[in-house]
């Protein structure tokens, strides 16, 4: 087996984007975070210089990268991530390579300039943690594994399924998670 890449999505994934942007604007996101309109962005770029510095550590994101980066002769750990594609957030770029290097400090960032292009990452058999359909479902037509994250235990148990597969090559049972 080749040496595969475990890539992390930041925003919704490992920052917590959603939660920032719901006190900005004082409304629900919705999970994927895209019910946020131009106007919205203007409102949230305004209201910080740092947006993306300033994301807390999604629940449950240190056990994910601490899991994924049990197997380093098998699968590199490495977050990519895309700039804002509604808005030009100020120091969007920036602020997430700060947050990366104060959060994760051993964990590779890159960034793209909008979420489609994350699929040109993928290698066969590499596999995505993202919060969007559209961005996993990119990065499956490009021969990858995609998890869409929508909880952190869902993810986990899936991310657990996949290296188990992989590094055993046999089909993972429920009952093989205890």
């Amino acid at each position: 087996m080749n040496k595969s890449t475990i890539f992390f999505d930041l925003d919704g994934v490992c920052a917590n984007f959603n939660k920032k942007a719901k006190e900005i604007l004082n409304k629900e996101i919705d999970h994927e975070g895209r019910n946020i309109s131009v106007e919205e962005w203007k409102i949230i770029n305004d209201s910080t210089n740092h947006l993306y510095l300033n994301l807390e550590v999604m629940e449950g994101a240190e056990d994910l990268i601490e899991f994924a980066s049990l197997f380093p002769d098998n699968f590199d750990v490495k977050f990519l991530s895309s700039l804002p594609s509604k808005f030009d957030v100020k120091n969007a770029k920036d602020d997430k390579k700060k947050w990366v290097s104060i959060n994760f400090p051993d964990i590779p960032l890159i960034v793209v300039p909008k979420s489609s292009a994350k699929s040109l990452w993928c290698k066969p058999e590499d596999i995505l943690i993202d919060d969007k359909s559209d961005v996993c479902l990119d990065w499956i037509r490009q021969g990858g594994f995609a998890i869409r994250y929508v909880t952190y235990e869902e993810t986990k148990y899936q991310l657990f399924q996949l290296i188990y597969e992989r590094l055993l090559g046999k089909e993972f049972k429920y009952s093989n998670f205890y």
